[in-house]
């Protein structure tokens, strides 16, 4: 049982140096952290030195529309669509 534990730590730990090596060759980058959001026009956002620290920090993926009203387009055999709980 312990041996077992081990070669899947093992194996994680390989998999992980493997894929970490792998996007550093393809030139990947992982685009999980830093998200801001902003719901509107931002002239001039494009630029790298543009101020966004008032936009809303946001984990991706992100729903723009989670926040705003709902509203069901549609009823199908007496359900309703659910808003995902935040």
């Amino acid at each position: 049982m312990i041996m077992n534990r081990i070669l899947v730590m093992a194996a994680m730990a390989v998999s992980a140096a493997v894929n970490a090596a792998l996007a550093e060759s393809t030139g990947e980058t992982y685009l999980l952290e830093g998200w801001r959001f902003f719901k509107g026009k931002a002239p001039g956002a494009e630029k790298p030195s543009f101020d966004d620290s008032g936009w809303q920090s946001v984990r991706i993926p992100h729903d723009w529309a989670i926040d705003g009203e709902h509203a069901c387009a549609y009823r199908t055999r007496g359900m309703q669509g659910q808003v995902a709980a935040r």
